[in-house]
C-alpha cells in the first residue's frame, strides 16, 4: 500500500470525528485531486457510509450488530438516496478544500465563457502537454459542436478556433481540426480528447477519423488508454469505449498504422480494411471487421459523378444531406427554394452520420429520438409522370418505416398526397403507394424484407400507365394505374416521418420514423426509364467505392444488373 493510501485510511477513520481538522480537510482534498485510485476509494467508503446508516443507524452505535441482524433489507429508493448523499457528501468536501485552499486559475485566453461544472480525472497519456496559450491547431469545420476546456478542476465554453494543447470535450455536435502538418481530424461528438503536440492526439473516449494526406503528417500519433497508434501515410479511425464496454478500436481505411499496446509485447501493422480492438484491462489485440459505417470521414462526398448525374437529370428536389452551416437545413440543390428543417425533438442522437459515398447523411433514431426532415412545401408535378430517388441504410425495421411521404394518415383518398415511399407494414419490404385517377391507392412492394446495414438505392417511378419500384438498380415491383392524382393541398414533404393529419407534426399512428440513414433524396417530374434508373445505382456505387470498400453487395447486384 502507498504513503497516499496508507494516510488516506487514516483520514477516512476520522472522517466524521471531532478530532477532523480543517488541516485534515486539507490533506485530504490534496490526496484525492492527485490520485484517482485514493479517489475511488473515497468514494466507496462514503457510499458505503451513507448506505449503511441509511439502512442501520450510527455506525458506531453500541447495538449496531443486533441491529444489523434484524434490519430490513435496502429498498431500491434508499439505495438511489444513499448514492445522492454520497455524492453530497463528496461534492461538499471537494467544494469546501477547492474554494479554501486552492488557487484560482486565470482563464486561458482563448475562452469567454463562465466555468462549468466539476471534473472526474482524465485518462492520463504517455506523452503530457505543456500549458500554453500558443496554436495548436484550428477548428476547420464545425456543426452544432458544443466544446469544453477543462482548466484543472472546471470546464470552460471554447468559442474561438484556434485550439492551444490542453484537455478538452466536444460534448455535441461534429467537429474539425487542421493541423499546419495537413493532418485533417474529424471528430463525433460525445468526445474527450486531449490535444498533445502537433503530432499528437489522446482520445479519452468517442469517435476519431483522422486522415494524414500531406508528407509532413505522416507519423502523426493518436494515443488510446490502451495503446499508441502511429500513422504510416493513411486514414483511420478510432473508437474509445470507456464506459461499458472499457476497449478501444483501430479501423485502418487506407494505407497503413503501426499499433502498438501499452500493456503487453504487441506490435502490429495494419492495412487497409483491417480493424483491431485492444481491452483496457489487458491491451491484447484481437482482429475485428473494418466498419466503414461508423465513422464520418469527411464533410463532402469523395466523388461528385453522382451528384453531376443527378443534376443532368434537372430534379425539382435534391438534398445530398450536408451540413450548411447551421445544422439543421437541408438545402435544396436544385437551387429553387423548398429547403428541408431537421427536428431533433430531444437532442438524444447526432443527426449526421457517414454517407454512402464519403461526407455525411440525415441520422434517424427511430421512435428513440424522432429525428425526421421537413419541407413546407415542394414542387407538385402537374402530368402524371414522378421519379423519387434515394440512398437508404435501415438498422431495424420500422413499422410503415417513412423514407419520404406527402401524406396524411387514413382512408379518405383525400388524406393521400403525390407519394408515400418507405417500408410496408411490419413486413419490412421496400413500398412505394400513390392515389391515382380512380381514387385508388395504388402499392408497389418488393418481395423481399430490405437488408439492414447495408447502404441501398431506392427509387419509384409513377407513368400513366404504371407504378415501378426499384433497388439496387433492379426492378422488383411493378403495378399498373391510371397516372397520378395526389391531393395537391397536402404541401409538407416528410423525410424520415409521416406527418399528420394538420402536416405540421408526425402523425400519432404509424408515424413510422426512420432508423437509419438517409442521404442524396432526389424528386424529378419525369420518368426516368430502368436503364436510366441502372445507371445512377452504377455511378453511386462507383463512386461509393472511391471511398470506402465494404460494398460486396452492391457490387455484386450491380454486375447482375449489367
Amino acid at each position: 500500500m502507498s504513503h497516499n493510501h496508507e494516510e488516506l485510511e487514516e483520514l477516512l477513520s476520522r472522517l466524521n470525528g471531532p478530532d477532523f481538522t480543517a488541516e485534515d480537510l486539507q490533506t485530504l482534498a490534496s490526496i484525492l485531486r492527485n490520485d484517482p485510485i485514493a479517489l475511488d476509494c473515497y468514494l466507496d467508503h462514503v457510499e458505503m457510509e451513507a448506505m449503511l446508516r441509511e439502512t442501520y443507524g450510527l455506525l458506531h452505535h453500541p447495538y449496531a450488530e443486533h441491529d444489523r441482524q434484524t434490519a430490513r433489507p435496502v429498498s431500491p429508493r434508499k439505495v438511489t438516496r444513499s448514492r445522492f448523499l454520497a455524492g453530497i457528501t463528496l461534492t461538499a468536501a471537494l467544494l469546501v478544500a477547492a474554494f479554501t485552499f486552492w488557487p484560482v486559475k486565470p482563464q486561458p485566453a482563448f475562452v469567454d465563457d463562465e466555468p462549468q461544472s466539476p471534473l472526474p480525472p482524465a485518462a492520463v497519456p504517455l506523452q503530457k502537454f505543456t500549458q500554453s496559450d500558443e496554436t495548436v491547431c484550428t477548428i476547420s469545420h464545425r456543426t452544432e459542436a458544443e466544446l469544453y476546456y477543462r482548466d484543472g478542476n472546471r470546464e470552460i465554453r471554447v468559442q474561438a478556433t484556434a485550439l492551444p494543447a490542453g484537455q478538452f470535450r466536444l460534448e455535441n455536435g461534429i467537429m474539425g481540426l487542421a493541423y499546419a502538418n495537413g493532418a485533417n481530424v474529424i471528430l463525433q461528438a460525445p468526445v474527450q480528447f486531449q490535444v498533445l503536440s502537433e503530432q499528437h492526439l489522446f482520445v479519452d473516449n468517442g469517435r476519431v477519423n483522422l486522415h494524414c494526406p500531406t508528407e509532413d503528417s505522416r507519423g502523426f500519433v493518436i494515443e488510446t488508454p490502451s495503446g499508441v497508434a502511429t500513422d504510416l501515410g493513411t486514414e483511420f479511425a478510432v473508437h474509445v469505449k470507456a464506459d461499458r464496454a472499457q476497449e478501444d478500436e483501430f479501423h485502418v481505411f487506407q494505407g497503413e498504422v503501426a499499433l502498438k499496446s501499452k500493456l503487453t509485447p504487441y506490435e502490429l501493422n495494419l492495412t487497409d480494411g483491417m480493424a483491431t480492438r485492444l481491452d483496457h484491462d489487458t491491451a491484447t489485440p484481437a482482429g475485428i471487421d473494418v466498419d466503414h459505417n461508423r465513422f464520418i470521414r469527411s464533410f463532402e462526398s469523395v466523388s461528385s459523378d453522382y451528384y453531376d448525374q443527378i443534376m443532368r437529370h434537372e430534379p425539382e428536389l435534391y438534398y445530398v444531406m450536408a451540413d450548411v452551416g447551421d445544422g439543421r437545413t437541408l438545402r435544396n440543390e436544385a437551387e429553387n427554394g423548398y429547403d428541408a428543417k431537421i427536428f431533433n425533438p430531444y437532442q438524444r442522437v447526432l443527426h449526421w452520420g457517414p454517407g454512402f459515398n464519403g461526407g455525411t447523411a440525415l441520422r434517424l433514431d427511430g421512435m428513440r429520438s424522432r429525428v425526421y426532415a421537413v419541407a413546407p412545401d415542394f414542387p407538385k408535378p402537374e402530368g402524371d409522370h414522378l421519379t423519387v430517388i434515394a440512398w437508404v441504410f435501415a438498422e431495424s425495421r420500422v413499422c410503415w418505416g417513412s423514407i419520404a411521404k406527402n401524406w396524411e394518415h387514413g382512408p379518405d383518398p383525400a388524406r393521400r398526397g403525390q407519394f408515400h415511399f418507405g417500408l410496408f407494414e411490419y413486413s419490412g419490404m421496400l413500398e412505394a403507394s400513390i392515389n391515382d385517377k380512380d381514387n385508388n391507392e395504388i402499392f408497389a412492394i418488393d418481395s423481399v424484407p430490405l437488408p439492414l446495414n447495408q447502404w441501398h438505392h431506392v427509387a419509384f417511378v409513377v407513368d400513366d400507365g404504371a407504378l415501378r419500384l426499384y433497388r439496387n438498380g433492379s426492378l422488383v415491383a411493378e403495378t399498373p394505374c391510371n397516372g397520378l392524382n395526389g391531393n395537391r393541398d397536402i404541401r409538407p414533404l416528410a423525410i424520415g416521418t409521416k406527418l399528420g393529419n394538420d402536416s405540421r407534426s408526425p402523425a400519432v399512428k404509424n408515424n413510422g420514423f426512420w432508423d437509419g440513414r438517409i442521404d442524396h433524396l432526389a424528386l424529378f417530374h419525369q420518368s426516368l426509364t430502368t436503364e436510366e434508373i441502372r445507371q445512377l445505382f452504377d455511378t453511386g456505387v462507383r463512386s461509393a467505392l472511391v471511398s470506402r470498400s465494404d460494398f460486396p453487395h452492391l457490387e455484386s447486384e450491380r454486375t447482375q444488373s449489367n
